[in-house]
């Protein structure tokens, strides 16, 4: 997947794909232990084509008026810097996985910056493992939004 990837975007510029500094984040999701749907959510989620309402709405799929918004939060526009950095549900999250790994948690304007702030520390494990912190808890939104679309969770 990712050599098939590498020669897409060597060879085939897409228009609105990434390019140079994002390029550099999305090409570093790869090198992860996460398993390879985590992986390739994350790639999605970076290049922000992951199927949330506003993305939904913006490739003329016909939604509901009240599946509109954030399913957490009412009155938000459900866009994947929404969900996975500003949502009043999910930034107690952070908050606590930045506490858990000492900083002070300042929460950067788009999914690019909070990815690069994970993976640009220390050495070669020590990123891999700050990835693999970001994935989880990355995935860990979407399974609960999904659960609480899907299968009726509780928040």
């Amino acid at each position: 997947m990712k050599s098939a990837y590498s020669i897409l975007i060597k060879n085939l510029p897409v228009a609105g794909g990434p390019v140079g500094e994002e390029l550099l984040v999305v090409s570093r999701v790869w090198k992860s232990w996460a398993p390879s749907k985590v992986i390739i959510f994350s790639w999605q989620l970076l290049l922000d084509r992951i199927p949330t309402t506003s993305n939904l709405l913006g490739r003329g799929v016909s939604l509901p008026v009240d599946g509109v918004g954030c399913v957490f939060y009412d009155g938000s526009s459900e866009s994947a810097v929404h969900l996975f950095l500003s949502c009043p549900s999910f930034f107690p999250m952070w908050y606590q996985v930045s506490r858990w790994l000492g900083w002070e948690l300042v929460m950067p304007l788009g999914l690019a910056q909070q990815f690069q702030a994970f993976t640009g520390l220390g050495g070669r494990r020590v990123r891999l493992g700050m990835l693999l912190v970001w994935h989880t808890v990355i995935w860990t939104i979407w399974a609960s939004q999904n659960d609480l679309i899907f299968a009726g969770g509780l928040l």
